[in-house]
């Protein structure tokens, strides 16, 4: 009888590496797919940014991931584009981890989504954290114990998905190539949180988070929440860039206004408006 392939009486094959692993898995991203139906124009236009020209820019400034990293993640974002209900797309950030990376896109959707498993468990938890216990389990305890008058804060409702912090869809994955796992919406009380702790990311979304004081969720509650905090601190645009709507600009609320579009008349300042001293200070 022959011997299998498989098997080496002289030498034990060696176990795939991790490299390999990996060049398995984004083995995908690189073959061409044939589409033999007519697209209309609609459908040619591509919600991607020009995203190894950003790369590009980066590079001159010695910052980025590199053109080979780029580039991938640019497959990876025509992959996850492909599927379909995202009207904008583009690459968030890359967020280092102890184990595995989180590489992180933020969509924007207009089509309504069904409410997320992690979102129904999420309001589950809130409503049996708020129940109180019934009078009959009250009158079955022979020594009353006495009753505290302290109330706790109401708690601050969360924004639906398409308004204020969550007016953004996260998508996110270990590594370009890999599975997009699509982020739960954030809650005022996750972000209060998360300014109180520091936490490792260990790049499993799955992970408990042991800190005091305690957090209420996993690990993909908080990356959801750093991603608010670090989206709010970190945008900037020139002055005159948007403008609110007419309609916006004659009410009389005070209230902070959520809609903004893009000022179509708007012209950047010029170089040598830029290095006059007297506009720097």
């Amino acid at each position: 009888e022959t011997t299998p392939t498989q098997h080496d009486t002289l030498r034990d094959r060696p176990a795939p590496d991790s490299e390999h692993c990996l060049a398995a898995e984004q083995k995908p991203l690189f073959e061409k797919v044939d589409h033999n139906e007519e697209l209309d124009d609609e459908a040619l236009q591509s919600p991607l940014p020009h995203i190894l020209e950003q790369a590009y820019y980066f590079e001159q400034a010695g910052i980025g991931l590199g053109k080979d990293e780029s580039y991938r993640i640019w497959l990876a974002l025509k992959q996850l584009a492909d599927k379909g209900q995202i009207d904008k797309l583009r690459f968030w950030g890359k967020i280092f981890g102890t184990q595995k990376n989180y590489f992180i896109a933020e969509a924007e959707q207009n089509v309504d989504d069904e409410t997320d498993e992690n979102e129904l468990h999420e309001e589950a938890h809130i409503s049996d954290d708020n129940r109180h216990p019934n009078e009959e389990e009250m009158d079955g305890e022979e020594d009353m114990l006495p009753k505290s008058n302290y109330k706790p804060p109401p708690v601050v409702p969360k924004e639906e998905r398409g308004t204020g912090v969550n007016k953004y869809t996260y998508y996110v994955c270990n590594h370009p190539g890999g599975v997009w796992v699509k982020l739960p919406i954030v809650t005022p009380a996750q972000i209060s949180q998360a300014r109180l702790i520091k936490h490792y990311f260990t790049g499993d979304l799955n992970k408990e988070i042991t800190s005091y004081p305690a957090y209420s969720g996993t690990e993909r509650n908080y990356l959801r929440a750093q991603i608010a905090r670090i989206s709010a601190t970190s945008s900037v645009s020139p002055a005159g860039k948007f403008k609110f709507s007419e309609e916006e600009e004659e009410t009389e609320d005070e209230g902070a206004r959520e809609s903004y579009q893009e000022n179509e008349d708007f012209k950047g300042a010029t170089l040598s408006e830029l290095l006059d001293e007297e506009l720097n200070g």
